[in-house]
């Protein structure tokens, strides 16, 4: 059984006229998104994930719900909402080495 809505509880799926719950959640990954590259820039170290620089957060948050509904939730029961947004990013988004 996959992770998916049930680690970010906050989220609604858009279709589902709940714009404040697809608000909190483009929110919510748009800041785990900012923090990487914050962290990143101030640790002088390589960002966890790399975007394409015209991607919309509405379709990164369809990635990562559709990423975590495909993981074995017990496995990853041990991870932040943070923590599984990253994930997620850093698998579908890895940076160029």
């Amino acid at each position: 059984v996959g992770v998916g809505i049930n680690a970010l509880p906050w989220f609604q799926p858009s279709d589902s006229g709940k714009q404040l719950g697809m608000g909190i959640c483009l929110g919510y990954m748009t800041a785990v998104v900012d923090y990487d590259s914050v962290l990143a820039a101030r640790l002088q170290k390589k960002q966890d994930f790399c975007l394409p620089k015209a991607v919309e957060m509405e379709h990164v948050a369809n990635v990562v719900l559709d990423y975590l509904a495909n993981q074995d939730s017990e496995a990853l029961s041990n991870l932040s909402a943070s923590g599984l947004i990253a994930l997620a990013l850093s698998q579908v988004y890895p940076c160029p080495k």
